[in-house]
Order: structure tokens, then sequence, then C-alpha cells
């Protein structure tokens, strides 16, 4: 005969009321347990709101931008840069910048939606932050 789990007849109420009297320590416990089920469960079946701060993580610096950046950048490298040159490569620069910072905020909603710690999203992703930073 297979082994099943007992099923739990218990509703939220009743739950809070269970929870209402354990002492300080094991609330405590309980509410770490539940916070990591939670986050278990958002990673499993993202929801909506999960699902569009995740796009804003993956959505890429634009490649035609990337391109312009390496050239400028090579061209800076050679001391070949024209100040009109040297003003668009700033302009990437700060795109670049302002890319970044988003992505940054998305990881933070993610961790802050997840109740984790931003190290532990950023993992998850395989995101590092660069050495000088």
């Amino acid at each position: 005969m297979p082994v099943t789990e007992p099923k739990l007849k218990s509703s939220r109420k009743a739950l809070l009321q269970a929870a209402d009297h354990l002492r300080p320590q094991e609330f405590n416990r309980f509410w770490e347990e539940l916070q990591i089920l939670r986050a278990r469960r958002l990673r499993s079946r993202p929801d909506g709101s999960e699902r569009a701060i995740l796009a804003r993580i993956q959505k890429p610096f634009p490649s035609e931008s990337k391109r312009q950046m390496q050239k400028l950048a090579a061209k800076m490298e050679a001391e070949t840069l024209t100040a009109q040159e040297s003003a668009r490569l700033r302009d990437l620069a700060f795109q670049r910048e302002e890319w970044h910072a988003e992505r940054m905020r998305a990881l933070v909603d993610l961790a802050n939606l997840r109740m984790t710690t931003l190290d532990e999203v950023m993992s998850e992703f395989g995101i590092e932050l660069p050495e000088h930073a």
C-alpha cells in the first residue's frame, strides 16, 4: 500500500491561532521556515510581479550601443578619438551605468520579494560585482 501524506485540514485562522501560542523562540523559527517556504514557492512558480522583475534583470544592454562603445574605446586607446566621438563615448558610458543601476534595482526588488539577501539573488543569476566597485 503506497504511503501518502496526511491531509491537513488547517485553515489560515487555525494556523494563526496555533502560532500565537508558540514561545518567542519557536515563533521566530516558524517565521523563518515560512519565509523559506515562500521563497521556494516563488522560485518554482513566479507570479506576474516576479516575472516582470525577472524581465528587468535579464534585459540586455543594447548590442549596437555595446559595439559602438567597443569601437570608440579602441579609438580612445589609440588616441585617435575626436571630440564628437569622445562625447558619444561618454553618453554611452552613462547609458550603460543607467542600465546597470536599473538591473541592480531589479535585483534588490527580487530579493525583497523573495525575502532573501541581494547576495543570494545575485549568486542565483551568476552576477558578480566588478572588483573595483
